[in-house]
């Protein structure tokens, strides 16, 4: 074997064992328990918002999806709140739950909605792992703020202008940010097995 034939087989190898690696990591999964009480974190968001917003209830068991046509996640739950007149505007909260911390890292933008241009955002939450802020413009109408912990995404999508300002934004950026420290502090993670699938925990989620 002359050294050409070497440096091929040595350059299938590591792509090998890069792939398995690769795989691997997508491959595990991690149990936390308990699962994100999604409903508790659309309560305390909605504490901060100013008068005007209407939450048109808690999540209920059927509004927890695992259809990739709104999540590449293993499970996810929209809800949001809304003015009483619609055209005064809405927001959207999105959650997102993976199978590990390196899949939430991976798929920045899991769900099908169209994200926009990159912008800076003065605010950035302290304990989150990565903040993306996304809009259509630079007068903030249409944007995106995109939070990840550990295994976790949380997207709000909104608009900037009368009924909600800059200010009221990172009102509800910093409470769940501070929910989320909130909640990860005081759970627990387990190996699952690999590829095992998650199944979500409704009575846990919809505290």
């Amino acid at each position: 074997m002359n050294c050409r034939q070497m440096l091929r087989y040595l350059r299938w190898i590591i792509l090998f064992l890069l792939f398995a690696v690769v795989m691997s990591s997508c491959a595990e999964t991690v149990i936390r328990k308990p699962a994100l009480p999604v409903n508790q974190l659309l309560r305390r968001q909605f504490e901060v918002l100013p008068s005007g917003w209407i939450f048109p209830g808690s999540v209920e068991e059927s509004e927890i999806m695992t259809d990739s046509d709104f999540t590449w996640g293993a499970w996810t739950v929209w809800s949001g709140f809304n003015r009483k007149d619609p055209r005064e505007g809405s927001i959207t909260i999105e959650v997102h739950a993976f199978r590990n911390h390196r899949l939430a890292k991976r798929i920045r933008w899991p769900s099908p909605i169209i994200s926009r241009e990159p912008i800076q955002w003065d605010y950035r939450p302290p304990m989150a792992d990565e903040f993306i802020v996304e809009c259509s413009d630079q007068r903030h109408q249409s944007c995106a703020f995109n939070m990840r912990y550990e295994e976790y995404r949380i997207i709000l999508r909104l608009s900037i202008g009368e009924y909600i300002s800059v200010k009221d934004v990172n009102r509800l950026l910093s409470v769940t940010d501070e929910f989320m420290q909130e909640y990860l502090a005081n759970s627990t993670v387990s190996r699952g097995a690999q590829w095992e699938r998650i199944t979500p925990n409704a009575l846990e989620i919809l505290r």
